[in-house]
């Protein structure tokens, strides 16, 4: 008996395009590294294998930034009235709550009252998938960043960002603000870039079966390579009690 040829989904060519296409421009800007990073995570789930490969980026504030207020978009902090709008983005109520209970700052976009975006910082340890990133005196960690996507276009989050920095930085003091962009979205690179921060070290993580294999290079540095089954703590670079490779 013969079977009958499958017919192929008319969105298969389209997408085979589409993700070659994408290989391309990750091999152009990565290399073989990126494209086997890129693989692994669309390929094996991440129950059974986690793999992030990411840069870790430093932003200084040490004179005022660009102006948030440009007709009807502003920027504040954030406080426990603000719960409910800034948690219906994404996150949940309970989990801003949480967040402004420890002490963490929230800086919210809005746009004609509504709040569309925000963006947090910490001096707590942030645990980043298993490395617990410490930070100290002036500085800061950045995280969650977001703006709705039928806002974007606009360039709204550069300008939440530098008014963030502008608002920690008053007194007079430099402070300084870490966070960590993904090393396939060059799109993300590129723009931290035009913001003004600058790439000071490259993190690879892969864990499976409980355990860890972290890899930590800070510029200039040399990478430190760790095998954990629980966090692993990294001091950033020029913070109090910072350590080499973490």
């Amino acid at each position: 008996m013969r079977l009958p040829r499958p017919v192929p989904s008319p969105a298969a060519p389209a997408e085979a395009r589409r993700l070659l296409a994408r290989a391309r421009r990750i091999s152009r800007d990565l290399g073989p590294a990126g494209v086997a990073v890129r693989l692994v995570q669309r390929l094996v789930p991440r129950r059974i294998l986690f793999l992030e490969w990411y840069d870790v980026f430093e932003a200084w504030a040490a004179r005022p930034g660009p102006s948030i207020e440009a007709g009807d978009t502003e920027a504040r902090w954030a406080d426990e009235s603000d719960a409910a709008a800034a948690g219906a983005l994404f996150r949940g109520e309970a989990e801003i709550r949480r967040r402004l209970a420890l002490g963490d700052r929230g800086a919210l976009l809005l746009d004609g009252g509504e709040v569309v975006g925000h963006l947090f910082f910490t001096q707590r340890p942030y645990d980043e998938n298993r490395l617990v990133y410490r930070t100290g005196g002036d500085s800061w960690w950045m995280y969650d960043g977001y703006v709705d996507p039928r806002r974007r276009g606009r360039r709204l989050y550069g300008r939440l960002f530098g008014a963030s920095l502008n608002a920690l930085s008053q007194g007079g003091r430099p402070v300084r603000a870490f966070s960590t962009v993904d090393r396939l979205n060059t799109a993300s690179q590129r723009a931290a870039a035009r913001r003004g921060s600058r790439i000071i070290g490259r993190v690879l993580t892969v864990r499976a079966a409980g355990v860890t294999v972290s890899r930590v290079r800070w510029v200039g540095g040399r990478p430190s390579w760790r095998v954990h089954r629980g966090p692993r703590t990294v001091t950033l670079p020029g913070t109090s009690r910072a350590t080499p490779g973490g």
